[in-house]
This record gives structure tokens, C-alpha cells and sequence, in this order.
């Protein structure tokens, strides 16, 4: 089995374990490798107790919890670019672009992972612009004029061979993780801070509609995540979960579709 890398590009922490944690334990446990780029630390985002102001002390924590959910999917590393959580827009995204292409010369991942930044009404802006930087950046790593100055800094020019977009309106690609999504289950867990903030915005926006979840109130904290976080990023198919993706492969599927139907293009012979 060709041992391949995979760079998990998530604008928060949580994210990936969130829409791909399955997908990333299940092929950790083959042998691949994973390694995270967490572009926010989420800190605005993880509390709902209006007491806690303490801003560094929220971004620490976060970075703790995405260390030890990068662990439990089996990932070898987590990067964090520390952007402000809700302030990454599009006029950051040349720059985060650029941020991008470098941890992946660094790197050199065949798979690189993130939001589809052609998803349907997607409210956050750190996910829309992370989206569209990540694969500007997977379309133009390869090229040395395109940040040149990594290269005089010792880091080659590297080529994607695909980018998995999560959370697609028209996913091409489905993985079976019926076996890996206790393990998602725990590494969502262990983001304590913002699934704590979620499920406490959850019971608030209920009694702002006038109901109520008793599950919700008494329900163990993993299983919470399993039948809130996990089952709504998860699908049942014939009975076994599976988590979609969109899958291109950069310029073969934009200029090469005649030569592939056509049969035009076939394996490399070694």
C-alpha cells in the first residue's frame, strides 16, 4: 500500500474531526499519515458563559483540546495559525493563501482536505474564505514563481494530487467509517470548549422557541456529541455510516475530461 499524507485544512478546531473525523481515523489506522492546519483557535467561539473574558486564556485551551483530538484520530501534527475566530474575510485571503502553500512545500500531502467553498449558504466567513484560499493554494503550489521566496528558503515546489472538499452539495466520494465514529465521537468530545458552547447555544435557541430538549439537560457529554455532532456530519447508507466528500483532482478534471472518456489516459508503468 502506497503510504499517503493528508493536510486537514480546518478554519476552527473542531472542524475537521467534525465533517472527517471518521475518514481521517479510519485511514490513519491504514497506515497513512495526517497532519492538521488549524487556521483559528475558535476562542470566540467557545464560550457562552458571558463571565469568561480572558481571550489568550480561551486560545490556550483551545490549541490543548485540538492537540489531544489530532492525537485521537491518529494525527501526527497540528499546526495553528492563531487568525481572530470570525475575522478571516476576503481580504485576508491572498495572505492566508500564502500561509497555506507553505505548510504544504513543508509537508507535501497527496490529500489535502477542507470546507467546499462552493457549499450552499455557508454563514461563517472563516470557512468560506479558508475554502477558497486552500485550494488556490492546492492549484498553485507546484509553480516556484508563485511565493517565491519559500523556495529561496529551502522549500520545493509541491503538486496535490487531490482535494477532498467536505460538506459538497455534490459529493462524488463516500467512505464507510461505521467503524471509526466512536473515534470521531471522542475526538469531538475532547473539544470540550466549543461543543460545550454549542450544546449550551443549542438549549438556548430551543427555549427561544419555546421548547425543550430533556436529552439535552440529563444525556451523558459523549453521547450528546454522538446523537447531536456526529449523527447531523454523519450518514446511515445500507445501514453503516459514511461521511461524503468532492473529490478533484486540480486541472485533470477541469482540462482532461475528453481524454478521459476516451480512454485516452491510463496507469503509469513503472
Amino acid at each position: 500500500m502506497f503510504k499517503k499524507r493528508i493536510l486537514v485544512v480546518e478554519p476552527h478546531p473542531d472542524d475537521g474531526a467534525s465533517k472527517a473525523g471518521g475518514t481521517i481515523a479510519r485511514m490513519t489506522m491504514e497506515g497513512h499519515e495526517a497532519y492538521f492546519l488549524t487556521i483559528t483557535d475558535g476562542e470566540r467561539g467557545t464560550s457562552m458563559d458571558r463571565t469568561v473574558a480572558d481571550v489568550e486564556q480561551l486560545r490556550k485551551t483551545c490549541r490543548e483540546e485540538g492537540l489531544r483530538a489530532c492525537k485521537i484520530l491518529g494525527g501526527k501534527e497540528d499546526t495553528f495559525l492563531g487568525y481572530p475566530n470570525h475575522d478571516v474575510t476576503p481580504a485576508l485571503e491572498k495572505e492566508l493563501r500564502e500561509k497555506i502553500t507553505e505548510v504544504i512545500r513543508r509537508i507535501k500531502p497527496q490529500i489535502v482536505m477542507t470546507y467546499d467553498p462552493y457549499a450552499l449558504y455557508e454563514p461563517n466567513p472563516d470557512h468560506r474564505t479558508t475554502a477558497y484560499a486552500t485550494y488556490d493554494a492546492v492549484s498553485f503550489s507546484q509553480h516556484h514563481l508563485d511565493f517565491p521566496d519559500q523556495i529561496r528558503r529551502g522549500l520545493e515546489p509541491h503538486l496535490v494530487d487531490e482535494i477532498w472538499f467536505w460538506n459538497a452539495p455534490n459529493p462524488n466520494y463516500t467512505v464507510d467509517v461505521t467503524e471509526t465514529t466512536w473515534t470521531k465521537a471522542k475526538a469531538l468530545a475532547a473539544y470540550k470548549s466549543p461543543m460545550e458552547a454549542m450544546i449550551e447555544e443549542m438549549r438556548q435557541r430551543l427555549r427561544s422557541a419555546g421548547l425543550r430538549s430533556s436529552y439535552l439537560e440529563s444525556g451523558s457529554y459523549e453521547e450528546i456529541i454522538m446523537k447531536t455532532f456526529v449523527r447531523s456530519s454523519t450518514q446511515i447508507e445500507d445501514g453503516r455510516f459514511v461521511e461524503k466528500f468532492r473529490i478533484i483532482r486540480p486541472f485533470i478534471s477541469e482540462r482532461m475530461p475528453h481524454l478521459l472518456s476516451e480512454g485516452l489516459i491510463e496507469p503509469l508503468k513503472e
